[in-house]
């Protein structure tokens, strides 16, 4: 995603679909997923905020209760 002052970051969303992927016992398996991207301007934040937002996402995404408190 491009970003347009006064925009600091900006979230973008691929369409969810399956995908092929490898499971734990090295068999093919088709996997749910999305492409996500994050663009963030570094004068305001550095890349090592962007990986702690996409690690609490990817929490949330596995336990979705989280969201509950």
């Amino acid at each position: 995603a491009l970003l347009t002052p006064p925009q600091a970051t900006a979230l973008s969303l691929g369409s969810v679909g399956r995908r092929p992927t490898v499971d734990s016992d090295g068999e093919l398996a088709v996997q749910i997923a999305c492409e996500v991207g994050l663009t963030v301007d570094h004068r305001v934040a550095d890349g090592a905020d962007a990986a702690r937002a996409f690690a609490t996402m990817q929490e949330i995404l596995d336990d979705p209760f989280l969201l509950l408190g």
